[in-house]
């Protein structure tokens, strides 16, 4: 009787510990529409409050903003000139760019123009916590070539602490970054730029080669020295040493 009943009682208790299998998720459930108005770039400033950038079919440059985590939103700033990315750092620091860059402290709802800028702005991309790198695209009238200008924006001082002219015979358009390590820029003609945080808290700048001329669309840094980048004619290459040498991959 005392086997029977430790038995039974093991047995009672491994029926306990079975999970059930959930069933499988068909569908995502989608949070309100904001009606005429296709989006063009999102930030999550945190799990709750969210910001969405986009056009209105009149052609008006508008960004929203969401505080119950997409659930609702509300219209938080008209911008007068173009505008195709938004990044906010927290709830109250944020940047838009386009045809030029503004800051905000207040969570948008009043914008500082940066001075100086008025080409095409394509990316905002965040590194260390107080810095984040954008992107103007130049062309050089006088020598018919395109150059790209790398602005540091420090996000302490809301204001730019340098910049960097990268000319590679194209623009450097695709970028993304290692958080307080390395950001890696790419663009057209298969080239790209490598800024790597060195010891004095400066940082260094390198040009990469990949060894193909396709346009590169996309960049992800996975660490220090592995690399993918990816473009047309499905262009899709690895580097495990930071750019030395690139190994195709099959798509």
């Amino acid at each position: 009787m005392l086997v029977l009943g430790t038995f039974a009682c093991s047995k009672s208790q491994e029926e306990q510990l079975t999970p059930e299998i959930p069933a499988p998720i068909t569908t995502i459930p989608i949070s309100a529409k904001i009606t005429d108005f296709v989006v063009q770039a999102a930030s999550f400033a945190s799990d709750i409050n969210l910001y969405a950038l986009g056009n209105t079919s009149a052609g008006s440059v508008q960004l929203y903003k969401s505080t119950d985590g997409g659930v609702s939103w509300i219209k938080n700033t008209t911008f007068n000139q173009s505008m195709n990315a938004v990044y906010f750092l927290n709830d109250g620091k944020g940047l838009v760019a386009g045809n030029y860059f503004g800051s905000t402290s207040n969570s948008g709802s009043s914008w500082q123009v940066l001075a100086g800028l008025s080409e095409t702005v394509v990316t905002i991309t965040p590194s260390k916590t107080q810095e984040a790198f954008l992107t103007k695209l130049l062309f050089d009238n006088t020598h018919g070539r395109k150059y790209t200008e790398i602005y540091t924006f420090d996000w302490a001082t809301m204001n730019f602490v340098n910049s960097q002219y990268i000319t590679l015979d194209g623009y450097q358009k695709a970028s993304h970054s290692l958080v307080n390590k390395v950001v890696v820029f790419a663009g057209e003609g298969g080239k790209a730029t490598k800024a790597t945080l060195n010891s004095q808290n400066e940082w260094a700048w390198d040009y990469i080669n990949t060894p193909q001329t396709n346009n590169l669309q996309t960049v992800a840094v996975i660490s220090e020295q592995t690399y993918i980048v990816a473009g047309v004619s499905g262009t899709f290459l690895k580097t495990t040493n930071a750019g030395t040498s690139w190994t195709p991959i099959s798509t």
